[in-house]
């Protein structure tokens, strides 16, 4: 969470930063020099001017959860240099369909099915009109694992990855209502509302990944439409609960 991460830096620091390098060290002492894929963020590039990111942007990160993100594939890279481990970074768009978050800003649409599920208001700021790129999370795990199995290719490299779909947050939200209301009768209000004053800038993004240079490289592609994976995350809640 970003705003977790400025409200106490040492934990975030200590978590994220001392104990990647931590991990990476264990393992080095343990006789291991492993391939590692660090699961990044499309956000570690920051604010651009343009809708599609693709490889060639340069990391700009404006949060301390990006920093610390950052951070991360430096150390990486160093450890590369010094001839201990190789290693590659994936840097993700909004990932989805995994369990829900405690963090408001944290798992968005899976928060935002579990408040459909009961009925509960669904909210986007303003116009709800920021473009995001959902990435279901099956394809985000098997992109790890073709980044993982195609080495020569990823080695000491850096991914955009994603669908190359857009979808405003709006147009999400109506959705994840629409499905919910199909398989359940359940109608969640969809409306909008005033930010917070404390939102970060990049709150108000609009990103579409293009990973072509990764799907070439490696034959690794999204499979999962938005539709299907919200379909999918409703119909895994309403079995879990019965």
């Amino acid at each position: 969470s970003a705003y977790r991460a400025r409200d106490d830096l040492t934990t975030d620091i200590t978590v994220n930063v001392l104990g990647f390098s931590e991990v990476l060290l264990a393992s080095l002492e343990a006789g291991s020099h492993p391939f590692v894929v660090i699961a990044g963020a499309a956000t570690e590039v920051g604010m651009l001017d343009k809708l599609t990111i693709d490889d060639t942007a340069v990391d700009d990160p404006q949060t301390f959860y990006d920093v610390g993100k950052t951070v991360q594939s430096l150390y990486m890279h160093q450890f590369a240099r010094e001839g201990w481990l190789h290693g590659c970074k994936l840097k993700f768009a909004n990932v989805y369909g995994g369990q829900s978050s405690g963090e408001s800003d944290r798992g968005f649409l899976n928060n935002s099915v579990t408040r459909a599920l009961s009925g509960k208001t669904l909210t986007y700021f303003s116009n709800g009109t920021y473009t995001r790129d959902y990435l279901f999370v099956g394809d985000a795990a098997s992109s790890l694992i073709a980044a993982s199995t195609n080495q020569d290719f990823t080695r000491e490299q850096s991914f955009m990855i994603g669908t190359g779909r857009g979808t405003t947050i709006r147009q999400a939200l109506i959705l994840i209502s629409e499905i919910v209301y199909e398989f359940t009768g359940i109608m969640a209000p969809v409306v909008s509302i005033d930010p917070s004053d404390d939102l970060y800038a990049i709150e108000r993004r609009d990103a579409v990944i293009d990973a072509n240079r990764f799907q070439l490289g490696t034959g690794w592609a999204p499979i999962t439409s938005l539709e299907v994976g919200i379909t999918k995350m409703v119909q895994r809640t309403i079995s879990g609960s019965q």
